[in-house]
């Protein structure tokens, strides 16, 4: 089987892996108890007024991570199989599903799905779909 060619859908989920990896995932606006916990007991106001931002104004990675977030509200099995797949806040995944920490570079299709406990036919169909979402979502907009 030949491997697919390089996309643009691929730079941009390996950035958002990337900017995960560095600890950036903020794309939810925060919590009243995170407010809290950051003003020191004190609920004190944004520096704009609100959490809300457009769009427009979040980094692209951020954009990724929000329309990964939608995708596991309708379908959670295909946000895990991306989330794996890009190695992108794997660990979640993981102890999410139950399963042992892994080594995310040395392990292969099959291999993650065995972890997530489907064929490698659905992870591949799941991964796809995933995939055209997040390139719907952030790219076409």
């Amino acid at each position: 089987m030949a491997r697919r060619a390089r996309t643009r859908i691929d730079d941009l989920l390996d950035a958002w892996a990337l900017w995960l990896e560095q600890g950036n995932h903020h794309a939810a606006p925060r919590s009243v108890l995170a407010k809290w916990m950051e003003g020191k007991g004190q609920i004190l106001p944004s520096a704009g007024g609100a959490d809300v931002v457009c769009a427009a104004a979040f980094p692209i990675e951020e954009q990724v991570e929000a329309a990964v977030l939608a995708i596991a509200l309708d379908e959670t099995l295909a946000a895990d199989v991306l989330r794996l797949e890009y190695n992108a806040a794997h660990a979640g995944v993981c102890q999410r599903r139950g399963a042992r920490p892994y080594n995310p570079h040395r392990t292969d299709q099959a291999a993650k799905a065995a972890l997530l406990n489907v064929s490698v036919r659905t992870y591949r169909s799941r991964l796809a779909w995933a995939r055209g979402e997040v390139e719907r979502r952030v790219v076409a907009r």
